[in-house]
C-alpha cells in the first residue's frame, strides 16, 4: 500500500539536480532561492561532488576560443555563432596600447545592451589592459 508523503528536508537533499543545474550552480546561475538547497545536497551527496569535479574539469568554451584567438591559432577554426558575434565585437574594441582610448572612461563600457551577451555571458568591461 502506498501512502503520501511530505518530503522533509532530508528527502528534500536525496534528490539529486540534474548535470545542467550543477553546471549552472557552479557558473552562478542559480536562483538565490536554489543555492541553499543545492549547497546542503552537495554537502551530503558523493556521487554530486564528483560530478561538480567532472563539470569543473570539462574546458571552458568560450575562454578557449578566446585564448585560441589570442594565439592566433584559430585563422581556419569556426566557433558557434554566439562566440563569432563576440569575438567581431571584441575586435572592435580601442587597443589597449591606445593611450587616449584607455584613458576615456567611456571606452571602459562595452555598446549598448544587445551588444554585451554572448550565449549566457555577459561582457561588463574588457579585461587587462
Amino acid at each position: 500500500m502506498l501512502t503520501d508523503v511530505m518530503p522533509t528536508d532530508d528527502t528534500k537533499r536525496l534528490v539529486c539536480p540534474s548535470q545542467e543545474t550543477l553546471a549552472n550552480y557552479l557558473g552562478g546561475w542559480i536562483d538565490d532561492d536554489q543555492i541553499d538547497s543545492i549547497d546542503q545536497h552537495l554537502e551530503a551527496c558523493e556521487t554530486c561532488q564528483a560530478a561538480i569535479a567532472r563539470v569543473e574539469s570539462e574546458p571552458d568554451s568560450m575562454l578557449a576560443s578566446v585564448k585560441s584567438i589570442a594565439s592566433g591559432h584559430a585563422a581556419d577554426q569556426k566557433f558557434e555563432p554566439e562566440v563569432e558575434y563576440g569575438l567581431s565585437r571584441v575586435k572592435r574594441l580601442p587597443r589597449s596600447d591606445d593611450a587616449s582610448a584607455s584613458n576615456n572612461p567611456s571606452n571602459h563600457v562595452i555598446g549598448d545592451a544587445a551588444d554585451r551577451t554572448i550565449g549566457p555571458y555577459q561582457l561588463i568591461r574588457p579585461l587587462g589592459r
